[in-house]
């Protein structure tokens, strides 16, 4: 019985391990060329007519994410096992907490997009 046992909690452990080599993962923040670069994407690969980004998605005081008029969300993720990559031109101070909507809108106006409304996560 005991073997039985063993062998089972090795193949929890090793589906464990292949679970957090190749599927886990986190959110990572987005810069203002990516943002721009994801949205028109979405749009000619779509064919969304969307003439603005519904919501901004923000978590911990940084741009993850949009969802569009259409129902499209999308978040950047990477895998845990991936390096972390800084993006360095963020669209929101790291410094504070608060979001401050006019820098936003300022270096999203420089992009061509515009927004609705920003979403908390």
């Amino acid at each position: 019985m005991l073997e039985f046992m063993v062998w089972g909690f090795w193949f929890v452990f090793g589906g464990y391990v292949f679970w957090f080599i190749f599927k886990a993962g986190t959110i990572q923040p987005l810069g203002s060329d990516e943002l721009a670069l994801m949205w028109k994407l979405h749009r000619r690969e779509s064919g969304c007519g969307a003439p603005i980004i519904n919501e901004l998605l923000i978590k911990n005081s940084e741009l993850v994410g949009f969802k569009c008029a259409c129902g499209h969300v999308f978040l950047q993720r990477r895998l845990i096992t991936q390096r972390i990559y800084t993006c360095a031109n963020s669209l929101l101070p790291k410094a504070s907490n608060t979001v401050r909507l006019s820098e936003v809108d300022e270096q999203l106006r420089d992009q061509g997009l515009r927004y609705s409304r920003i979403k908390e996560m």
